[in-house]
């Protein structure tokens, strides 16, 4: 009877010891799954934000930024509620961006605003402006 006492006791330990991992495994299949998660959004945040500078940069410098979306591969997108002027979307392989442009006279020249934006998942990662004046005429 001794003997059976002491399988049982046995088999109980070594029950409560095997939960034990399980419910550890389990906690750090999640951790290191939100880790994961983390360091791609971080990673597409990185490639994006490159993206979106170079973009802005050649959108500021081009003298008919319609024409550079349009020839990068962006396609006409609808204006948001609010919005004036034109908008471009364009998806990367990780990320998407929208381009939205507007311009309006001033003085002797035209006023170029545009705002580049970067999204991932439906979430706005980036969104950096682009302002630019040309003198009429150039």
């Amino acid at each position: 009877m001794r003997s059976q006492s002491r399988t049982n006791a046995l088999l109980i330990e070594l029950l409560i010891v095997i939960l034990f991992f399980m419910l550890a495994s389990t906690i750090l299949v999640r951790v290191f799954g939100e880790a994961y998660r983390q360091s791609e959004t971080a990673g597409v945040s990185v490639e994006a934000l490159a993206g979106v500078q170079n973009l802005a940069d050649r959108i500021y410098a081009a003298g008919e930024p319609e024409e550079l979306l349009l020839a990068e591969g962006f396609t006409e997108d609808a204006a948001e509620e609010g919005e004036t002027g034109t908008a471009y979307v364009k998806e990367y392989e990780r990320y998407s961006v929208r381009v939205s442009l507007s311009a309006e006279p001033s003085g002797d020249g035209i006023l170029r605003k545009g705002k580049v934006e970067a999204y991932y998942r439906g979430a706005l990662l980036i969104s950096l402006p682009c302002t630019g004046y040309r003198e009429a005429g150039q």
